[in-house]
């Protein structure tokens, strides 16, 4: 080699050196210690939607690059990285002037397309606008910083058919299948609507693996719905993920399918919500009004509208479904079930009156029967039917008018839906409180039996939860015995021996009762045995299986008239 070639050969080694130490020489001493709260804010925080916590960490990791701890590539980036957490937190003023400090350091720095939003836009011009063109920074485009998209875990642990369509207006399912041995606290979905920002959804554990629904709410355009899947342990570390900001799931929002509409195992797919400019409040087939809960896949509910937009609660809940409208508590909740099975309690109240009631004839023929109900001096006839000779008026022996309490009854229902709104169904049950049985008659019947017909107000009101009015019509078979204590005095004179009520005429014939010349008797009512009756009341559907039942029925009894009105409270559950 001559010497004119070991001198370029030299130069071009002393060039190549120069250029390598002047690289090192690039990168801040504080670099690789703010990178890395840049990601864990961005990757862990941000996604989160932890927006004060993430805002907390990056203004410490900008602290820590101080004037000259960082390249200005790296704070600027940080910079905007703080100021897109700070357009989400809604502080649009503090981000300008943070995106504008970003500028002056690095002109060539912008938000991450992933990150991007039509309002990170917006106020990110203003700040170029502000800043003037910037800084000295270099001038080549930046890369992202690494937030999310670096260090992936594996993804062959976790396993996802990815959706690659669907409807506008229809809630996304996601279902990622964990392997056996991984022990996994939260699968969590990260997904960023067209033209929003990063939002989580956190699965629920299901037959099969993790599921969960993307809602309505944020597939209402035409554009791609992006995801990735996080899995968590119990700590809050991601210890497996499906996806990345970087290289996410990609689901194209269509006006029509091209093909299968996308579901879960073994669940049918969602049913597409109604749009909100189609959908006045209270009109039949729209949602509930008013905002919706954050309640996801298998959450416990009580009404519809604590569900995410596009489940509804269906026995106490939250599942996917068609939403029948209504509003508030009683939005619809689910298919309605068509056999329910009841306990019930009745009470029953009587309209009784009369005169002469514990007289002969009344006892014989208008369905009184009179007991004694203290002990005399002449002897101890308690229980007793009464078979004296009453004065029958302006002495007592009468009931003025009223209600009474009556006999109260235990019963068990079974009910079948016929179509939306009619029932037709059946109670049996046991009756308490009758009264004795009197000398020659029957017992008390404390069977009772009842065949009922009953029409629900309403649009499919046993899919929904809350008030369910109701009126019925019903007969068959009951007993009400109603007491009320009367005071009697005989017509005969009955001095100091009493009044002697024999066994036949004859003055030797057995004596049966002796009664003093006043006593207050129990003039029982007996009433039925058989009835027909109407009524109304309303069922409160604590969820759309099950709801607590009070109602007010007024029956008629025959052959042995009365009039009885009988409160009852109870419950019901459809299956």
């Amino acid at each position: 080699m001559d010497r004119r070639s070991r001198l370029a050969s030299i130069a071009a080694a002393t060039f190549i050196a120069l250029g390598t130490l002047s690289q090192l020489a690039v990168a801040g001493p504080k670099d690789a210690a703010a990178k890395k709260a840049d990601q864990d804010a961005m990757n862990n925080d941000f996604l989160m939607a932890d927006f004060p916590k993430a805002e907390q960490d990056l203004q410490k990791a900008v602290a820590l690059c101080g004037p000259s701890g960082c390249t200005p590539k790296l704070k600027a980036q940080i910079l905007v990285h703080l100021g897109i957490v700070q357009v989400n937190a809604g502080k649009a003023s503090d981000a300008e002037a943070t995106f504008v400090e970003a500028i002056k350091l690095d002109s060539s720095v912008s938000p991450e397309k992933d990150f991007t939003t039509p309002d990170i836009d917006k106020v990110f011009e203003n700040a170029k606008a502000k800043a003037g063109g910037g800084g000295t920074g270099p001038s080549e485009p930046t890369e992202p910083s690494g937030t999310g998209g670096g260090n992936e875990p594996s993804s062959e642990e976790l396993s996802h058919e990815a959706v690659p369509e669907q409807m506008i207006n229809t809630p996304v399912p996601v279902f990622v299948t964990v392997p056996e041995g991984m022990t996994v606290n939260k699968v969590i979905v990260m997904y960023k609507p067209f033209g929003g920002s990063w939002k989580k959804l956190e699965l629920r554990k299901m037959r099969g693996g993790w599921g969960n629904n993307i809602p309505c709410e944020d597939v209402t355009t035409t554009g791609d719905l992006k995801y990735y899947v996080k899995a968590l342990d119990a700590s809050g570390d991601q210890i497996a993920g499906l996806g990345s900001t970087n290289k996410p799931y990609v689901t194209k929002i269509k006006n029509q399918l091209d093909g299968d509409p996308p579901h879960m195992p073994n669940t049918p797919p969602p049913a597409q919500c109604a749009a909100k400019e189609d959908c006045p409040p209270g009109f039949p087939g729209c949602s509930a009004g008013g905002k919706r809960g954050d309640k996801g896949w298998g959450s416990s509910c009580d009404e519809t509208r604590e569900c995410q937009s596009g489940l509804v609660c269906k026995g106490g809940v939250c599942e996917e479904g068609e939403d029948e409208g209504g509003g508030g508590g009683s939005a619809s909740s689910g298919p309605a079930k068509k056999n329910w099975v009841g306990l019930y309690g009745d009470f029953d109240l009587a309209l009784v009156s009369g005169s002469d009631v514990c007289g002969v004839d009344s006892q014989k023929n208008n369905g009184y029967a009179c007991f004694i109900r203290d002990a005399n001096p002449y002897g101890d006839f308690v229980g007793q039917q009464y078979h004296g000779n009453p004065i029958a008026s302006g002495n007592g022996n009468a009931i003025a008018g009223g209600l009474a309490p009556a006999t109260a009854r235990i019963l068990a229902g079974f009910d079948r839906l016929l179509g939306a709104n009619f029932m037709l169904g059946a109670r049996a049950g046991w009756a308490f409180r009758g009264g004795p049985q009197p000398d020659g008659g029957n017992k008390f019947l404390p069977f009772h039996l009842e065949v009922r017909a009953s029409y629900w107000f309403g649009k499919s009101p046993f899919s929904r939860v809350g008030f369910r009015p109701f009126v019925f019509l019903g007969g068959g078979m009951a007993q009400v015995d109603t007491r009320v204590d009367v005071s009697v005095r005989e017509q005969d004179n009955c001095g100091t021996t009493g009044c002697y009520v024999r066994a036949g005429n004859a003055p030797d014939a057995p004596t049966i009762q002796i009664n003093p010349q006043t006593q207050t008797v129990s003039a029982w009512r007996k009433s039925g045995q058989s009835f027909a009756g109407l009524g109304g009341g309303v069922m409160y559907a604590i969820s759309p299986s099950g709801g607590i039942v009070a109602d007010l029925k007024i029956s008629q009894m025959f052959p042995t008239s009365g009039t009885v009105i009988s409160p009852e409270l109870g419950y019901a559950l459809g299956f």
